[in-house]
């Protein structure tokens, strides 16, 4: 297939109406902010309106139409709390409430029409953080915290079960399976559940359900 325009890493990717969305990450020795959007039938690549803030480490999801860009590290080392929107249908970006704290290098997942993010980097420490984001009000709240702070995390929805897994502390890549229940999630002592851990250590790999069956792909 089309390769991307430009090589690039560290860049958030969605599927929405039969086409595939990339944006931002690492190209070269800069950050970048492109939008660059593929039709699977034509084959071709084509520009969107790039994305205000350049960051990487980043992912997104689409919910009511709209693609969700929270967080990501700047160009100048620095990790942003900006929540940027995307609306395909209108080619255009607006802002959305800020992040609790500034954070790159998270899980994200989009579930009963809220998105909720997973651990990640600070610039100084990974973190066990989780929050919910609801679109429809423009709000963040706090949601019961991982057992075990990560950054460069997988997740996936399967039932109503969000799995999260693998990662990176300490500079260590991990096994660990953590499992959260957001329908339990204003009890803490309930909203989590420990997996059967990875058949070995990895981070930064791709993670996707299908058929409520969990796919990782890659990592390091």
């Amino acid at each position: 297939l089309s390769p991307l325009p430009n090589a690039r890493y560290g860049l958030a990717v969605v599927g929405y109406e039969n086409q595939v969305y990339a944006i931002g990450g690492m190209t070269g020795q800069s950050v970048t902010g492109a939008v660059d959007i593929y039709d699977p039938v034509s084959d071709i690549w084509k520009p969107g309106q790039p994305k205000p803030l350049a960051v990487k480490d980043i992912q997104a999801v689409v919910m009511a139409g709209k693609v969700f860009v929270p967080g990501g590290e700047t160009a100048q080392g620095q990790i942003t709390d900006q929540l940027e929107i995307y609306d395909p249908s209108q080619d255009a970006w607006f802002s959305g409430a800020a992040l609790p704290v500034p954070v790159s290098a998270y899980a994200l997942v989009a579930f009963d029409g809220r998105m909720y993010l997973f651990g990640g980097w600070d610039g100084k420490q990974a973190l066990d953080k989780v929050f919910r984001y609801d679109p429809e009000q423009d709000a963040w709240t706090d949601m019961p915290s991982m057992p075990t702070a990560r950054r460069y995390l997988g997740a996936a929805v399967s039932g109503r079960r969000i799995f999260l897994i693998g990662g990176e502390y300490n500079s260590s890549a991990l096994r660990t399976n953590e499992i959260f229940l957001p329908d339990q999630a204003r009890n803490p002592q309930a909203a989590w559940q420990t997996g059967i851990p990875l058949p070995e250590a990895m981070y930064g790999m791709g993670v996707t359900s299908v058929a409520d069956i969990i796919y990782i792909v890659g990592g390091a």
